[in-house]
């Protein structure tokens, strides 16, 4: 027997050769993925994060192979690691979050190296840090980076790791506040509100007075 159903998928019924499906948008994404032996690749194939810049590149953050740039014009791949005791080069090659602001710089956030701005045209790394100045715990697993209508860039931590907020005039991220830890979601709505997320909550995030407002989920938000 044949059947066509409603997502175009054609199923054939068999005499003992099974049930074969012919779905005509399976195939639609292609595979991005290491290609062993070749230099011209993504260093590994467990990818984290992206990001599209203004020029068009897709930059990828990955799992231990650090970040990668993708020129899709010219297919080409320009991979950037850590280097030990080269100071500028990538914090940490586990890269979780990839951000470019509204001035152009390019942030790139790391679980086990804090977060760096990337300067793309020297292919160089900055960090910025993530000091707890009460305690001078400096938290450098990354798990949240996000900019807000107002431009405001904001970072939390893993690990009972609390939110921080960029300080331009310092160029560096201030504690906001040490009671919102473990966010790993961020969203500011078109009223101004800030939201976000941890592993029950959600969570409206008062900028002035700090009297944040809970919603139970009882699930990662």
């Amino acid at each position: 027997s044949i059947l066509c159903d409603k997502e175009s998928r054609i199923w054939i019924g068999t005499i003992k050769g099974g049930c074969n499906i012919i779905d005509v948008q399976k195939g639609r994404f292609t595979s991005i993925s290491r290609q062993p032996f070749s230099k011209n690749t993504i260093p590994v194939s467990t990818v984290y994060s992206f990001c599209e810049d203004r020029e068009k590149d897709l930059l990828i953050g990955t799992d231990g192979g650090g970040l990668s740039i993708w020129n899709r014009k010219a297919n080409r791949f320009t991979n950037f690691q850590h280097i030990p005791g080269d100071q500028g080069s990538l914090s940490h090659n586990s890269v979780t979050k990839i951000l470019q602001d509204n001035d152009g710089v390019i942030w790139v956030a790391t679980y086990g190296g804090g977060v760096c701005q990337f300067n793309k045209k020297t292919g160089r790394f900055s960090q910025v840090p993530c000091i707890d100045e009460q305690t001078g715990y400096e938290n450098r697993n990354i798990s949240l980076l996000y900019e807000d209508r107002q431009h405001v860039i904001w970072v939390s931590a893993f690990n009972d790791g609390k939110l921080y907020v960029f300080d331009r005039q310092l160029n560096k991220f201030k504690l906001f506040d040490p009671g919102l830890t473990n966010l790993i979601s961020m969203l500011d709505d078109s009223k101004g509100n800030l939201w976000a997320g941890n592993s029950d909550l959600l969570i409206k995030i008062d900028r002035k007075s700090r009297k944040h407002t809970d919603y139970s989920i009882g699930r990662p938000v």
